[in-house]
C-alpha cells in the first residue's frame, strides 16, 4: 500500500493551470518531500475531518542497542517481544469500538461520533538482513551475465 498523506489550503488566488502551481511547490520544497498530485476540492474539504479511512503504521527496533539510522524511523524497545501474544491481542482492536474516552475534553461528541471501526490490525516481525559487498556485487554480476546465483548467510559480524 502507498503511503499517501493528503493536505489542503485555502487560497483566495483563482490558479489558471494546476500543473505550474504543482512544479512550482515541488521546486521550493526540500528533495526529500515530493507533491504528486494537486487538484481543486471543494469548499467544505477538510484533509484531517474528510479523510474515509486513515492507516497507521509504528514501527520498533526491537535490540539492544538502537540502530542510528532507525532513530528517527522506528521506537526503541531494549527487550524482546512476544509477537504471537501481540497479534493475538490484536484480535481484539479489529471491529467497532466507542473511543470516546480518548476523546480531547474541549470536543462536542454529538458534532463527531467517537465510534470508529477497525478494519485491520496487524502485528508483523521482521528480520534484518545483513548482506556484504561481496555478496552484493556478485548478485549483480550474476544478474548481468543471466547466471545462477547461490547466496549462503552469513551471520553479521
Amino acid at each position: 500500500m502507498d503511503c499517501l498523506q493528503v493536505a489542503h489550503f485555502v487560497t483566495f488566488h483563482c490558479f489558471e493551470d494546476l500543473e505550474i502551481l504543482h512544479a512550482s511547490l515541488n521546486g521550493i520544497l526540500p528533495h526529500d518531500v515530493r507533491i504528486r498530485e494537486v487538484s481543486a476540492v471543494h469548499p467544505d474539504f477538510h484533509a484531517r475531518f474528510s479523510a474515509q479511512r486513515k492507516t497507521y503504521k509504528y514501527k520498533a527496533y526491537v535490540a539492544p542497542v538502537m540502530e542510528p539510522f532507525q532513530r528517527s524511523y522506528a521506537y526503541h524497545i531494549r527487550h524482546q517481544l512476544n509477537i504471537n501474544a501481540m497479534q493475538a491481542a490484536a484480535l481484539y482492536f479489529v471491529g467497532e469500538h466507542d473511543f470516546s474516552a480518548f476523546a480531547n475534553a474541549s470536543n462536542d461528541l454529538s458534532l463527531r461520533p467517537p465510534v470508529r471501526e477497525i478494519v485491520q490490525f496487524n502485528v508483523v516481525a521482521t528480520v534484518r538482513a545483513f548482506v556484504t559487498a561481496q555478496v552484493f556485487c556478485r548478485a549483480i554480476v550474476c544478474k548481468s551475465l543471466e547466471l545462477p546465483l547461490y547466496l549462503t548467510y552469513c551471520s553479521p559480524p
